[in-house]
């Protein structure tokens, strides 16, 4: 996966509601933590 995809994935991540990021497993704050990192970091 190039940078851009993730960071793309990240930004998609980050604009999840709370009810769909609870369907995928993770809590705000671990979210946050994801979308946060740079793209060029795994």
């Amino acid at each position: 996966m190039t940078w851009i995809e993730r960071t793309q994935q990240r930004r998609a991540l980050a604009r999840l509601d709370d009810r769909l990021l609870a369907d995928i497993g993770l809590c705000r704050t671990q979210a946050e933590r994801e979308s946060s990192k740079p793209g060029w970091e795994e």
